[in-house]
């Protein structure tokens, strides 16, 4: 597609690895060394969501953009308008907290078994009969809402998921038919 990484804009966040190893990695790619929590897309990646601060960012970002508002001149449908661009242009990170795309990565965990998340999740947390644990209070904020969307936990929507997606058993690889909820 043409499209290459600038490694020079470029920052490498390094997990249960050390330091030497991240800093030779970075020397070679020519990027810097960066820490968690990081700003991407204008949100703080390893915060925590729950937490106001972590929101801060956004809020300040959305107070800019509507400070046209205080115009008098601004008809009704001009504030429709600016509130609809205002809203259309928050941060697709920040949509991630939202039910349907994390809908979407329990999918994808679901059918994807050799992509990337599905192995790092694996790592991290290990599987057991065919599916990947939960981690508990270890577990981060964002595997754990997607581990109880799987679950059909009831107070962040009941089994909505569950009740969408449909498992096609075949050769009993990845369907287990008597342990599979």
């Amino acid at each position: 597609s043409g499209l290459k990484v600038n490694f020079s804009k470029s920052m490498l966040v390094g997990v249960n690895i050390s330091e030497t190893w991240l800093h030779a990695a970075a020397t070679a790619l020519r990027c810097k060394v960066g820490k968690i929590p990081f700003i991407y897309l204008g949100l703080s990646i390893g915060g925590d969501p729950r937490r106001l601060s972590f929101w801060e960012p956004v809020l300040n970002r959305i107070q800019n953009r509507l400070s046209g508002w205080r115009s008098r001149f601004l008809s009704f449908g001009g504030r429709l308008i600016l509130l609809k661009s205002v809203l259309t242009s928050l941060p697709v990170y920040a949509l991630s907290f939202f039910k349907a795309p994390s809908g979407k990565w329990c999918w994808r965990l679901l059918v994807d078994r050799g992509g990337l998340w599905f192995r790092v999740l694996a790592a991290r947390y290990g599987i057991d009969r065919g599916r990947l644990r939960e981690g508990g209070r270890s577990g981060s904020s964002w595997w754990r809402e997607i581990a109880r969307i799987r679950d059909g936990v009831a107070d962040i929507g009941g089994g909505w998921f569950g009740e969408s997606v449909v498992r096609k058993v075949g050769d009993g690889v990845e369907t287990f038919f008597w342990t599979d909820p």
